[in-house]
């Protein structure tokens, strides 16, 4: 099975347009049966 981790930046208190895309890119990637593990990040 394929595994997926995506990198996201922590402590995020935006809707920006890159967190709507990971958000639908790991909601996607789920429906295809694909494992995804997202991690937050911290830091500047």
């Amino acid at each position: 099975m394929l595994r997926i981790r995506l990198l996201v930046p922590g402590e995020v208190h935006h809707h920006s347009g890159g967190n709507a895309y990971n958000a639908r890119l790991v909601q996607s990637l789920k429906a295809l049966g694909t494992d995804v593990e997202v991690l937050a990040v911290e830091g500047a």
